[in-house]
């Protein structure tokens, strides 16, 4: 004997609440595929400057600028990441940007950099 049920035999009120369970699974899957990480990086440039950006996609960022498709980077090929940060909100990771963009941040950041990495 089967216990297979015939969607004739659920009622119109079962099947309002299967969609209404439907739409709420749809609605937090689509939430969640818009859940980001968000980076501040640090680049060494080939005449030893530092850049530091920020991205969602730290791999596609770091192909973009060694591939010569930022004009800030572009002529101070190859880059080589040195440093990175990542934060779950994209204001606390904008605001680390800038701290970092700092000119007495940047050279205690040039410091750091050199004291812990042989870069």
């Amino acid at each position: 004997m089967e216990s297979c049920v015939s969607l004739r035999d659920i009622s119109r009120r079962e099947t309002k609440l299967v969609r209404q369970q439907f739409v709420c699974l749809r609605q937090i899957s689509r939430r969640e595929t818009k859940l980001y990480m968000y980076y501040i990086y640090v680049l060494k440039l080939s005449n030893n400057d530092l850049y530091i950006g920020y991205t969602t996609n730290l791999e596609k960022r770091l192909k973009y600028h060694q591939q010569g498709k930022s004009r800030f980077t572009k002529p101070h090929r190859p880059v080589k990441l040195v440093y990175y940060e990542a934060y779950l909100a994209k204001k606390d990771a904008t605001k680390r940007e800038y701290y970092l963009k700092s000119g007495q941040q940047r050279e205690l950041l040039k410091q750091w950099l050199n004291y812990s990495t042989s870069i």
